[in-house]
């Protein structure tokens, strides 16, 4: 029998990135495993979400050359339950041998049924039609605040806005964008001079985002390239390869600059966070509505509207600028939500009357690398 060492926290460190991308209803088995393929120097280790969405990890091994499928669940589950410093993995060297494979440590013995590799369908190289080059934690805070809005349900009349747009500012050469929402509320996120001089606009599904952010975070330098049909993702230990989805993406970013405002008012982020907090409290299916008084002098004020009583609780919010009276309302959850993606420690809002949608702005954000806007609709008070 062939057989491989590796490191058992190396192995595990590889394993845990790849586990989310296995889906735990699959159409076809094959895509509930590992594709486990080891060249001579590194274990690869390649997970599918649906044949979408593709993933490969890897950690140094030492021994014999192959190419193998396993239950991805069994495999990584029991990497985490043992303690060996050292992990063993024995394979059959012919097809006369019984199919499994086996991983051995100090007291261990665990055989795990294998299927046959051919199967597994590896999602080919895009052509590099389009590059860029981005720092891990500014891609995450970035795809952070795009994602966050996104609503699938609200979206299903247009596919491409349940996914996450990345294109260049067609009015600010350098600038890198990504965009996501609905027609409520979307964020656009905003990388300025980052060097990237030439990008096709494409659109990420965002089954896979999260995962992806989290893969990101901590690395020096993400790679991206692309072909108009797929994109990969790639840092220093993970490949990510997912499918882009058709279809023409607003231009959200041109759209912030053409809302016409005539107030402006700055806030502490903290503050009109906790106040909103603590009027969460009063929700219910009939109090859900915000409204949002702001007068020409003096604090903001918030409540929650209820149809027969009438407003519950209030909350001041201390403002400066230029304010222009007006009393709006919005949904709780979406106007919470828009200010918790913006990642702010001070913003500012930006409007006209009650039924012309606010533009939200971080004016000083906890990563000050790049910018976020966000626009939201405005919800009529009864």
């Amino acid at each position: 029998m062939k057989s491989i060492t590796m490191s058992r926290d190396a192995f595990v460190s590889a394993s845990s990135k790849a586990f989310p991308f296995i889906e735990k209803d699959v159409t076809l088995p094959i895509y509930s495993c590992y594709r486990l393929d080891f060249d001579g120097t590194n274990l690869y280790i390649t997970a599918s979400m649906g044949g979408n969405h593709q993933i490969t990890t890897f950690c140094a091994a030492q021994g014999d050359k192959f190419t193998v499928c396993v239950s991805a669940y069994m495999l990584h589950k029991l990497a985490l339950s043992l303690i060996e410093s050292e992990l063993t993995f024995q394979f059959p060297e012919s097809k006369g041998q019984l199919k499994h494979l086996r991983i051995t440590g100090r007291g261990h013995k665990h055989d795990l049924p294998i299927f046959d590799p051919v199967d597994f369908y590896i999602l080919p190289e895009p052509e590099k039609r389009s590059r860029a080059r981005i720092k891990g934690s500014v891609f995450t805070g970035m795809i952070g605040v795009a994602m966050s809005l996104i609503d699938s349900k609200r979206n299903e009349m247009h596919p491409q806005m349940a996914g996450i747009n990345m294109t260049l500012h067609e009015a600010l050469p350098g600038s890198f964008i990504m965009q996501g929402g609905t027609g409520h509320s979307f964020a656009v996120a905003e990388y300025p001079a980052c060097g990237i001089d030439k990008w096709d606009a494409v659109t990420i599904d965002k089954a896979p985002v999260k995962d992806i952010a989290e893969l990101v975070q901590g690395h020096e330098d993400v790679e991206m390239y692309h072909d108009n049909m797929r994109v990969v993702i790639s840092t220093a230990s993970a490949r990510i390869s997912t499918r882009l989805l058709e279809g023409k993406f607003p231009d959200m970013a041109k759209l912030l600059t053409s809302v016409k405002t005539t107030g402006r008012i700055r806030l502490n982020a903290g503050e009109i966070g906790m106040a909103l907090r603590r009027l969460s409290y009063h929700k219910s299916e009939t109090v859900k509505i915000l409204v949002m008084n702001i007068p020409d002098h003096g604090n903001m004020v918030l409540s929650l509207d209820n149809n027969e009583q009438g407003s519950i609780g209030n909350e001041e919010v201390e403002l400066s600028g230029n304010p222009e009276p007006v009393v709006m309302g919005f949904s709780h959850t979406l106007l919470s939500e828009s200010l918790r993606s913006a990642h702010a420690v001070s913003m500012e809002l930006s409007y006209s009357v009650h039924d012309k949608p606010m533009v939200i702005t971080a004016t000083e954000s906890e990563d000050n690398r790049w910018n976020c806007s966000i626009l939201i609709a405005p919800t009529r008070i009864k």
